[in-house]
């Protein structure tokens, strides 16, 4: 049995990145709010903050079914406003 393995490589536009990083920003400023929302000792809150921070980060710069996810939703976003 033989398998066919398709490797697509797409590179992403530099606004594609400047859209991810705001992103991310917005992502780690509501996992902030929220975490602090959670009134949980000092260290426990680092901890927390430091594995949101981890997998937010991996998901949306390092993950590319997420980027390209994220990017085909900017597209259809900017297609709606015009």
């Amino acid at each position: 049995m033989s398998t066919t393995r398709f490797n697509a490589q797409t590179k992403l536009a530099p606004e594609v990145w400047n859209y991810l990083y705001v992103l991310l920003g917005f992502v780690l400023a509501i996992a902030g709010d929220i975490i602090q929302m959670l009134e949980l000792d000092s260290t426990y809150s680092l901890v927390t903050y430091a594995i949101v921070i981890g997998i937010a980060s991996w998901l949306i710069l390092f993950n590319r079914q997420v980027q390209l996810t994220l990017n085909w939703l900017r597209t259809k976003h900017e297609q709606a406003w015009r």
